[in-house]
């Protein structure tokens, strides 16, 4: 009978952990969808033909904590954080991460590629 008992716990963990999963696989859809109304309705430009664009979903995420960081920091050696995010991330000549249109844009391909 213990066995029985234990192959059932095991069974229930698992079906707790697939209905987690699914519950957050759900909200990022819901996420990603009301973030594409959200473009939709602002009419912001699409900018697939960016390299940066094709990033892996990691990489757009560090880009987007580093350039959110990078406002805050003092302009003190600035010259080398550009330099590493130069061979992080590949050149961004001509790219403001500032442009709120470019932010967007790298937050809808971390939604695309992520869900």
């Amino acid at each position: 009978m213990t066995a029985l008992a234990a192959r059932l716990d095991a069974a229930q963990g698992t079906e707790l952990e697939l209905a987690q999963l699914t519950r957050e696989a759900d909200a990022y859809r819901l996420e990603r969808e009301h973030f594409r109304r959200f473009l939709r309705a602002q009419d912001v430009p699409h900018l697939e033909g960016l390299p940066l664009l094709r990033k892996s979903s990691h990489k757009l995420l560090e880009l987007l904590v580093d350039a959110e960081l990078e406002n805050r920091r003092t302009p003190a050696l600035r010259w080398v954080r550009t330099l590493r995010r130069f061979f992080k991330y590949s050149p961004q000549r001509g790219l403001d991460l500032n442009h709120t249109d470019l932010v967007l844009n790298i937050q809808r391909a971390f939604l695309s590629n992520d869900v």
